[in-house]
């Protein structure tokens, strides 16, 4: 996906069931744009192989979704936040384009990918993390720890993402997806 992003210079959008924090975290500083679905989507010419996943008996998947089309949040997130987002995620995807290049072509291992891309965003010297001072100390690390510790966090809330190739694994949302690009693309030519 991002080696074709950087073909296409493109912002990639990943849509997928589920997305791990990090890879949320990562592609949105690096101007890609990210959407969960929490459900596994099947079109309706599929839908016995669906059951067979969901029978419990079988795979027992708790997800899965039979539909033609995607839910009214999916559609908010192809048909407005994108159109309202990728201009900003297409500065900032431009911004980190020489990164992504060289860990989508395996010049860079993902721990320097992702290091790179936090001091970037920091501002920071890219090629290493500052030592601290001796004295320093991080307020809000001792105060994470220190409610960890007590039992008062008992988890932890994932940011808003607020940030084009479409990835994702199901037939359904690709097939939306397409017929909606179409839209958007007529629309902006006119």
């Amino acid at each position: 996906m991002l080696l074709k992003a950087i073909e296409l210079d493109l912002p990639p959008i990943l849509i997928g069931r589920r997305i791990p924090y990090v890879t949320r975290r990562l592609l949105h500083a690096a101007g890609g744009m990210v959407w969960e679905t929490r459900n596994q989507l099947y079109p309706a010419e599929y839908a016995n192989i669906a059951a067979q996943m969901a029978d419990k008996d079988s795979l027992g998947y708790f997800d899965i979704r039979v539909t033609d089309s995607p839910d009214a949040n999916l559609t908010d997130f192809i048909g407005r936040i994108i159109p309202e987002e990728l201009p900003e995620a297409t500065k900032r995807f431009h911004s980190f384009k020489d990164l992504i290049a060289a860990y989508a072509q395996g010049e860079i291992r993902y721990t320097e990918f992702a290091a790179r891309i936090r001091r970037r965003e920091n501002g920071t010297n890219e090629d290493r993390d500052d030592e601290e001072p001796e004295n320093y100390s991080d307020p809000f690390e001792d105060l994470f720890y220190k409610q960890i510790q007590s039992g008062k966090l008992k988890f932890l809330a994932r940011p808003r993402v607020t940030s084009a190739i479409i990835v994702s694994d199901s037939l359904t949302i690709r097939r939306f997806f397409q017929t909606k690009t179409r839209t958007l693309v007529n629309k902006k030519l006119t």
